[in-house]
């Protein structure tokens, strides 16, 4: 598989996190909490993409922190 490096400038992602291990199940159920609450984000850049960010707080650390969100277009009004 061939990698390739894009730089961007940063993103604003509004969104539900959980701490998880992996292979956690809780991630689906995210998912499904964060679709329900969808619609309460107005100010969306693009409704028909989402993103799912790990965070790895530490290395040896065996848990992360997962985001299920979406590009919003300002931080005002978030739900």
């Amino acid at each position: 598989m061939k990698c390739d490096v894009i730089n961007k400038s940063a993103l604003k992602i509004v969104g539900l996190k959980i701490n998880v291990g992996p292979f956690d199940k809780r991630i689906q159920e995210l998912w499904d909490t964060f679709m329900s609450r969808f619609t309460e984000v107005t100010n969306t850049a693009n409704q028909e993409v989402a993103f799912g960010i790990c965070c790895y707080p530490d290395a040896g650390v065996k848990t992360f922190d997962y985001i299920a969100g979406v590009l919003i277009t300002d931080d005002k009004n978030i739900p």
